[in-house]
């Protein structure tokens, strides 16, 4: 949800820089008026203090709140909590992901309402723990089906 997010608004800016960040990431932030960084909670806190003074505006996410440290270094902060619990959300969500990961033409495995509903009640609005049982779950599939979960 966050990055689906932030790469939403970069299509708005699309000439500005979009990184995604990782653990091991080394990113060459280059001085842009405006920057997209997804997952800068993996940037450790003294180069994302070198970031802030170098970037007049950034786009982010993260998994922690950095408002703190982001109002010091004098940023005006507008946080936006994405979280997918509505079940047709949900749905929806799945639906894409999956036609996202199709590998050839055909039927496509889909998870029905109760589904969704057992998915929901288990992970909440944790869209990436259902992708990542979704994913456990498609690898012992030998073809396309109704997927239980």
């Amino acid at each position: 949800g966050k990055s689906t997010h932030l790469l939403a608004l970069h299509a708005l800016f699309a000439e500005a820089p979009y990184l995604k960040l990782y653990p091991d990431s080394t990113p060459d932030f280059a001085g842009a008026p405006l920057l997209f960084v997804d997952s800068i909670e993996h940037l450790p806190r003294r180069r994302r203090q070198r970031l802030y003074r170098r970037a007049k505006t950034l786009a982010l996410t993260t998994h922690d709140s950095l408002q703190p440290e982001l109002e010091r270094a004098g940023y005006t902060v507008c946080t936006r909590h994405v979280d997918s619990t509505d079940a047709a959300t949900i749905a929806e969500l799945v639906r894409r992901r999956i036609e996202h990961a199709r590998r050839a033409p055909g039927p496509l495995p889909d998870v029905d309402a109760a589904g969704i509903d057992r998915l929901k009640a288990r992970f909440g609005g944790n869209i990436r723990a259902i992708e990542n049982c979704l994913y456990d779950i498609f690898q012992t599939l030998d073809r396309p089906r109704h997927v239980e979960v």
